[in-house]
């Protein structure tokens, strides 16, 4: 596929958004004269330990999406794609983020926020697990546009959790999120950059996917030790 394609597919993002804009306009304006909706508790049997797994998770969900962004293309050029189609891979991955986040807006009105961290962290290591073990370039741009499906919304599911478990304190809650966030984007140059410049471009994906562990074992705690009832 030529690369000037890209534009085009581009442009479609853009289009959905003018399309959309009327219907979050006649949502707001039917929402006009109800009491402000307060944050739903998110009740949980030691909220140390809930924090730690949120900001963890945080952490190392970060962590998946700076590597991504940093290597896909040069891990694409390491596989004999040209640079114009390499930038591209890029592009589709940006695109299944764009894709999944406009689903999940439906689909988080019914699902629970903790299982939808869970259930979407499992499905892109699957994906990226996939293109990695078959090793095929059809597969990656495949691999990579699930992969950023399942984690494109899960910035914001992570914020609603954090928020929802510091309800008493959003303000504080918000803020170890965005401090967690901002740790692992300084921190994830320079420990990709160390390892790659050792083990090659290649282990930049099986970073992502170590990281992606990390975010699923954390995502797990986070399931066992909160409920969305006051008694647990």
């Amino acid at each position: 596929m030529p690369f000037y394609y890209a534009y085009y597919i581009l442009l479609l993002v853009p289009v959905i958004m003018l399309i959309c804009i009327p219907f979050a306009k006649m949502d707001s304006m039917q929402g006009e004269g109800t009491e402000e909706e307060t944050v739903k508790p998110l009740y949980t049997k030691n909220t140390l330990l809930a924090y730690a797994a949120i900001i963890i998770a945080c952490a190392a969900y970060s962590a998946v999406v700076n590597t991504i962004g940093l290597y896909t293309s040069s891990f694409a050029e390491s596989l004999g794609i040209s640079q114009s189609t390499s930038a591209f891979m890029l592009t589709v991955y940006n695109i299944g983020c764009f894709a999944g986040s406009i689903v999940f807006v439906i689909i988080l009105k019914k699902a629970n926020v903790q299982k939808v961290l869970l259930v979407n962290c499992i499905c892109a290591l699957t994906a990226i697990e996939t293109a990695l073990f078959i090793n095929k370039i059809p597969v990656y741009f495949a691999g990579l546009f699930f992969a950023g499906f399942f984690l494109g919304v899960l910035f914001s599911v992570i914020v609603t959790i954090a928020t929802r478990i510091g309800y008493k304190h959003i303000s504080v809650a918000s803020s170890l999120v965005a401090t967690a966030g901002g740790a692992s984007d300084i921190l994830t140059p320079i420990v990709t950059g160390f390892l790659v410049g050792r083990l090659g471009v290649g282990f930049s994906f099986h970073y992502a996917a170590i990281m992606i562990i990390i975010s699923i074992i954390a995502a797990a705690v986070l399931k066992m030790s909160t409920a969305e009832k006051e008694k647990i």
